[in-house]
């Protein structure tokens, strides 16, 4: 999301240069780079045996960025032509240069590798202005490592010769720079990456911003009060941040600090990216630094991360005879009038159902109805070609699920009123919607539902359970002001907390038999699929952002819990064969589920539905493990816990799977 944003090259120099006419950047003026005291005895313009050392000053926006190690981290640069690179700077030929940020060598840079989240602002589209060392490495080719004994024999010989070429062409350094102080010029343009450097105490942004390079500058500056020098370098940093945001002024840049301290202390730093205040700073920093949307190339992917991903496809993936639901991708996009004739429920009539809004009964539910700017083009560009389309087709699969008439899914839900023969008497069902916020999915569940010819048949209650407060509150208005209040309840909880997740159960009049959620973040995913098997209830779950929300993640852990039980069965597994007692291999496990859940949020990424595929059936088997340790339900015709995958077109979302799972009658 932070890297598709792509500057066009003129409107960000144009701003730079105008900023330093007015004063705003500190100039900066030739010094000695600090470094480490084996870094600082290397001569800058002298030839050692590990190579060439030489001060240069590079500018331009970073294109791509590799973990290198705990505090290490491995950045491209596009070097801007705006006059401020040195000139003896090595690229590859196409204006890129390599930097290396390491804590451990360049104390100037510590700061950004240990502080929390600090690491996260350096990404892909950001501009920077690193100063560093550069770096010519030289191959060290001596064989004084590599002795042959008389005793090999001459083919021993050559071949252990052409395995040491071959490390050493693999060891030849490439030509780098080593940062020592690094400025952010230009930030990104969304609002998460805003919330969060908006949101870092202000001594924090002198130490990412670089104090001592700040000292230097004002101390360059003829008259300076030495007793206001930290409140000075604070300015200075402030305005530091207040360039990297232009045209955003200090006052203006002032007020949003102050807002995202409030929010974070209200704990809800979350949904601060939600912010129309950071919403309309990202439009203003848009159209004053000419940056475009523009589709930038994913990452290779490494072959690690391949093996990983084999590996827990082997290991979660696999089909069996008794069950095979857990690697069947069922996609679903047939035309609504289709599933009338399965179905002993009237469908609405094709009129009823606008695909330019969603309207039902005559009431209003449109997705578009949460937009802070309802005169923004893009963003109703996006509730038209993605939004609304996945808040109709997470509707069409919830019919589905709840419907009798389609022998595929569930006929009746755990419900004391479903097992009826008499079809004119309603089927009341109770659903809950984890995440749902404003409720766009929520309130098109109510109103469709709510309609009196569906009514006739189907009773609906629609629980939207969130943790954050203020969503709750304006999709509670959106149901009062669309008549729906009486089929919906806005709870809040936080799934994380035992006890809250237990009164969210007690105080149901009646057990969820259904839960649902589009595009639940990360372990919330999890949460969801926990607090459906805790009401016995059926589920589907919308899956993004692997990597957020680990603290929900149960049933991730819960498959480790499961690897360790194989090996200690003695059952094979994909890991079976790596060596090492079954600690290891669930560490293996671990590494692996780290891997392939980075791979998962690429957004087109070699592998990534096949990560996203992997992740899931993992959390599925761990599911049904549950289900069989609480019901002691065995495989077998008469009772069934069953799961698949289904997904929604790509077009919507690169992220499209949804997790299903469905008791079957007793």
């Amino acid at each position: 999301m932070i890297g598709g944003w792509a500057s066009h090259q003129k409107g960000h120099n144009d701003g730079r240069r105008s900023r330093r006419e007015n004063g705003m950047v500190p100039t900066s003026s030739p010094r000695s780079i600090p470094v480490d005291d084996k870094q600082s005895s290397v001569s800058l313009s002298s030839s050692s045996t590990r190579g060439q050392c030489l001060e240069v000053v590079l500018s331009g926006r970073v294109v791509s960025d590799v973990p290198n190690g705990r505090f290490g981290r491995q950045i491209h640069i596009q070097q801007a032509d705006d006059g401020e690179s040195s000139s003896s700077i090595i690229d590859d030929g196409c204006g890129v240069v390599v930097v290396h940020l390491d804590a451990t060598k360049a104390h100037g840079t510590s700061a950004w590798m240990k502080i929390r989240g600090a690491r996260k602002l350096i990404c892909p589209g950001v501009f920077l202005r690193v100063h560093g060392i550069r770096r010519n490495g030289i191959a060290n080719t001596s064989t004084s490592t590599n002795h042959v004994t008389t005793a090999d024999t001459e083919h021993d010989t050559t071949h252990k010769r052409k395995h040491n070429d071959a490390d050493n062409e693999k060891k030849q350094p490439q030509d780098y720079i080593l940062a020592t102080n690094i400025i952010i010029t230009g930030a990104v343009p969304a609002t998460p990456y805003l919330a969060r450097v908006l949101s870092f105490p202000l001594e924090t942004l002198v130490e990412l911003f670089g104090e001592e390079t700040l000292s230097i500058n004002l101390a360059a500056t003829a008259v300076v009060d030495k007793s206001d020098t930290s409140r000075i370098i604070q300015n200075a940093a402030l305005v530091h941040l207040t360039c990297a945001l232009r045209p955003c002024s200090v006052v203006r840049c002032q007020d949003l600090r102050q807002m995202c301290h409030e929010e974070t202390l209200a704990g809800r730093y979350g949904t601060l990216f939600k912010k129309p205040e950071l919403l309309q700073l990202c439009d203003d920093m848009r159209e004053c630094q000419g940056w475009t949307r523009g589709a930038r190339s994913a990452p290779t992917t490494s072959s690690d991360t391949w093996s990983a991903l084999l590996r827990m496809e082997q290991q979660w993936c696999r089909e069996t005879t008794d069950d095979n639901n857990d690697v069947v991708d069922v996609e679903y996009n047939g035309p609504i009038e289709n599933e009338a004739a399965n179905s002993s429920m009237p469908m609405a009539d094709e009129s009823m159902e606008h695909h330019d809004r969603v309207v039902y009964g005559g009431v209003d539910v449109d997705p578009s109805l949460n937009l802070p700017d309802p005169n923004d083009t893009r963003r109703q560009q996006y509730v038209d070609q993605r939004k609304r389309p996945q808040v109709l087709w997470m509707l069409r699969l919830i019919r589905r699920l709840l419907d009798c008439g389609d022998e595929n899914v569930v006929k009746h839900p755990n419900n004391s009123h479903a097992a009826t023969t008499d079809i004119m008497t309603p089927r009341i069902y109770h659903v809950a919607d984890i995440g749902g916020g404003r409720g766009d999915l929520a309130n098109a569940v109510a109103a469709y539902f709510a309609q009196p010819h569906i009514r006739e048949f189907v009773h609906v209650h629609v629980t939207v359970v969130d943790i954050n407060q203020s969503s709750l509150d304006a999709g509670r208005e959106r149901a009062t002001l669309a008549n729906l209040e009486s089929h919906m309840s806005f709870v809040l909880c936080d799934l994380a907390n035992e006890s809250q997740v237990s009164t969210l159960l007690l105080n149901q009049q009646q057990s969820f038999d259904l839960v649902f959620g589009l595009h639940c973040c990360g372990g919330l995913a999890e949460a969801a699929v926990e607090l459906a098997l805790k009401s016995r209830a059926s589920f589907c779950i919308s899956t993004c952002c692997f990597r957020s929300n680990m603290n929900l993640a149960t049933l991730s852990s819960l498959s480790d819990t499961m690897m360790m039980a194989s090996e200690s069965s003695g059952s094979t597994t994909s890991y079976t064969g790596l060596g090492g007692v079954g600690t290891k291999r669930v560490e293996q496990h671990q590494k692996d589920r780290d891997l392939v859940s980075t791979l998962a949020i690429v957004v087109g990424g070699e592998g990534q539905d096949r990560s996203i595929r992997a992740l899931n059936a993992m959390r599925l088997a761990a599911a049904k493990e549950k289900v069989y340790t609480m019901s002691n339900i065995t495989n077998n015709a008469s009772g069934k816990f069953r799961t698949w995958q289904e997904t929604f077109p790509i077009q919507y979302s690169n992220q499209n799977r949804v997790m299903v799972g469905v008791f079957d009658d007793l």
